[in-house]
């Protein structure tokens, strides 16, 4: 079952209202008490804030300030977003965005859009969010408020962890985080230790991610915040359950729910449910998981998760439409007036009239010839495009016309020689050598014989992909079974090195796939676990379903591994090497090209993870089965 245990908490709503007002009044002194109690009750108190809030946002509206409006909405919008009413968040997010571009407030305008990114990020649209994180960022590094640059940066490391950019995450949270050491601001401090925690986790480095949350939990401690020792209870409790410490699991998601409740953050709750849920089922205590499970699903129903990302979208729609509408009213009115003007100025309309049929006709000339330039440009642009689609096409039939005189010069040739060396040895002095040293050549004859039936089986395979000759048949397929079976031809070299395959595939996954390609795909990556995998190694063969009903097929090895630069070029033809096993075995390189290639066509996925030294896993993606 896949792990979750990455919290998304902004604290970014917490510090925007530092911003002064020069028209300091009673009422807008009113306005920023009531802002500052609504967030003081924010994280353990919800409803008491959201009184705060409303209370605001009407004295707001009454004395008509558009810069306590828009701040209002942006509170209440965090509030909401806390407890996972994310399109009620999003609805009071693009209000306060809307009035602050109005008032040209950057500083507001920046806290609007990092806001936005956190909705964003729990639609698990990651991409979307970083680009949010990022233009908030740039305002507040133009503003030089080092608290919105601190907790922008500590928002985008978020969004990189949930795109697998580890490294780069690292260095924005650790921006952030001497930002706020500098600052003195725990709160801060500890969402970064955390943060920092679990991209060690995911860079597979526990002992550095258990040092990261212990310190994250000290400080939320003497914070003495339920909300934030429910983050990092529950991320502790996904890094123990990633190591197998199974107790630790449910000590730490038990915690984790016990402050969430306290602060009626759900989101929280379902990821350390979904914990509990993954270590009963481990410890085969399938009563328990199911119970827990249960409470996951009803949790995520409550959360509001089966909203459509849609509603968002025509929120912001709505809100690009009002925008819009709003410019075309001010181009109307400008209008308007240029029309008062003319009729006040009758003495000279002749002449303005003449002037205006001039421009007209200059205009006229002018579109046209920018229109004609328009579409030759464009014209050149689509041909660009062709002859580099045929550069493209060219470079890559001489990469494979390369490998392919490379494979029957070099790789062919090889054990043919082997082949006709041995057999020549015996046929010319048989009656000279012993019955061990014949079968010693036999061995050998026969070694170099499957070597190239293999190769040449490749090669056939790959000549038959290249011309389109490869029918895909498309159908649920039971995964524990294609597996097995398309392992078995590689078992014998797997005993040859005492290499332990193991395998854990429930049987009742389908996938929905050819059986011919996707058998020739598990078959190729197994045989290359085989190649890379030390004597006495392991191979571990599982599957896991995503959240999103996908299926996930790993081969993990305990091999050699890869650097990222083999990794770039591992199914490219024209950069492919191929390199000798730990017990030198030959190849191709082919195997791992035509594997791409199929898994492409069967409209699937492959990702590869290593560490040198390590290890390799290679990760197909399928989609889920059809109906």
């Amino acid at each position: 079952m896949k792990i979750i245990s990455l919290f998304l908490a902004s604290v970014l709503f917490i510090n925007i209202t530092l911003a002064q007002n020069n028209n300091i009044t009673t009422d807008t002194l009113k306005i920023k008490k009531l802002l500052e109690n609504g967030n003081s009750y924010i994280n353990n108190k919800p409803d008491t804030a959201l009184f705060y809030f409303n209370s605001a946002l009407n004295l707001s509206k009454k004395i008509n300030s558009k810069k306590f409006i828009s701040e209002s909405f942006k509170n209440i919008g965090s509030l909401y977003w806390l407890t996972g009413k994310n399109d009620k968040a999003l609805e009071y997010y693009l209000n306060a965005l809307k009035i602050s571009e109005e008032i040209d407030n950057k500083v507001l305008e920046a806290a609007c859009l990092h806001n936005i990114g956190n909705v964003y990020y729990n639609q698990n649209e990651y991409q979307k969010s970083l680009g949010y994180y990022k233009k908030a960022l740039f305002f507040f590094e133009k503003s030089n408020l080092e608290n919105g640059i601190a907790s922008s940066s500590c928002n985008v490391g978020f969004a990189l962890i949930a795109l697998y950019k580890y490294d780069e995450a690292l260095k924005f949270n650790t921006k952030s985080l001497e930002i706020y050491s500098k600052l003195n601001n725990k709160e801060g401090m500890a969402l970064n230790y955390m943060n920092i925690g679990t991209i060690f986790m995911y860079k597979n480095q526990p002992d550095f991610a258990s040092q990261y949350y212990d310190l994250a939990l000290k400080l939320y401690t003497d914070l003495k915040s339920p909300y934030g020792m429910a983050l990092v209870n529950g991320n502790i409790s996904g890094l123990r359950l990633l190591q197998k410490k199974y107790s630790d699991v449910i000590k730490y998601a038990t915690l984790s729910i016990n402050y969430a409740k306290e602060t009626e953050a759900l989101f929280i709750e379902v990821k350390a449910y979904e914990n509990l849920t993954a270590v009963y089922d481990s410890l085969r205590d399938y009563k328990s998981s199911l119970k827990y499970m249960k409470i996951f699903i009803q949790l995520s129903d409550s959360l509001s998760k089966n909203e459509s990302a849609q509603n968002i979208e025509e929120l912001q729609d709505k809100y690009e439409l009002e925008k819009r509408e709003n410019e075309n009213f001010e181009l109307l009115a400008n209008n308007q007036i240029q029309k008062l003007a003319i009729e006040k100025q009758r003495n000279v309309r002749n002449f303005f009239i003449a002037l205006s049929l001039f421009i007209v006709g200059l205009l006229t000339i002018t579109y046209k010839s920018l229109h004609e330039k328009k579409k030759i440009n464009n014209h050149l642009e689509e041909q660009k495009r062709l002859i580099q689609i045929q550069a493209d096409n060219l470079s890559k039939a001489n990469a494979t016309k390369d490998k392919f005189f490379s494979i029957i010069s070099h790789d062919l040739k090889n054990p043919f020689n082997a082949i006709l060396g041995f057999s020549e040895l015996i046929n010319s002095n048989y009656d000279g050598y012993t019955d061990e040293k014949r079968k010693y050549f036999i061995q050998e004859i026969n070694n170099s014989a499957q070597i190239t039936y293999k190769m040449l089986q490749n090669l056939l395979t790959w000549a038959m992909s290249q011309r389109n000759e490869i029918k895909v048949n498309m159908e649920n397929i039971n995964l524990l079974e294609i597996t097995e079976n398309a392992i078995n031809p590689y078992a014998r070299n797997a005993t040859n090195k005492n290499i332990e395959i193991s395998t854990n595939i429930d049987k009742n996954i389908l996938i929905f796939a050819d059986r011919n390609t996707i058998s020739t795909v598990i078959g190729n990556i197994v045989n290359n676990a085989i190649k890379f995998t030390p004597i006495d190694g392991k191979i571990n063969v599982f599957a896991s379903k995503t959240e999103t009903g996908k299926i996930e097929l790993h081969v993990s090895d305990t091999g050699v591994g890869m650097s990222q630069a083999t990794i770039e070029k591992l199914f490219k033809i024209d950069q492919t090497n191929s390199q000798r096993g730990t017990n030198d075995e030959s190849g191709t390189g082919l195997g791992l090209i035509l594997t791409y290639e199929f898994v492409l066509q069967n409209k699937a996925e492959i990702i590869v993870k290593s560490i040198e030294g390590k290890g390799s896993d290679f990760i197909i993606i399928f989609d889920e089965i059809k109906s």
